[in-house]
C-alpha cells in the first residue's frame, strides 16, 4: 500500500488473488490514482490495483479478512467516522433505516 486510505496503513502488503472479466475505461485520458502495485497480475490499470474515491475502495484483488487483519478494524472505524457526522444515533432494525439506505 503506497497510498494513504481509510482502510489500511501505508506500508501494508496485501495477499489476495485477482478475479475480473472487465476493464477500467478512463474517459480523459487520465489514469486513476491508486493505492498499490501489483507483483503479480495486471490489476485495475498498468499494473496498479485499487482506486480510492473517499471511502470507497474498488479494486480486483479479492482480499480475505483473515488475510488482512488490519481491514476489519478499520473498516469498523469508518463506518463509526460515518455515523457520527451523520448524526445518526438509532439502532439498526426492520423500522429504523440509516441514512443512505432509505427503503423505495
Amino acid at each position: 500500500m503506497d497510498r494513504e486510505n481509510p482502510f489500511f496503513p501505508v506500508g501494508t502488503v496485501l495477499l489476495g488473488h485477482e478475479f475480473h472479466y472487465s476493464r477500467v475505461v478512463v474517459d480523459d485520458g487520465q489514469p486513476p490514482q491508486t493505492a498499490c502495485l501489483v507483483r503479480r497480475g495486471a490489476g485495475c490499470f498498468a499494473g496498479r490495483d485499487a482506486i480510492i474515491q473517499g471511502r470507497v475502495w474498488a479494486a480486483y484483488t479479492h482480499l480475505h479478512a483473515l488475510g488482512s487483519p488490519c481491514w476489519a478494524e478499520r473498516f469498523v472505524a469508518v463506518a463509526r467516522q460515518y455515523r457520527q457526522k451523520s448524526g445518526w444515533v438509532g439502532e439498526a432494525s426492520a423500522t429504523s433505516t440509516p441514512p443512505g439506505c432509505q427503503r423505495r
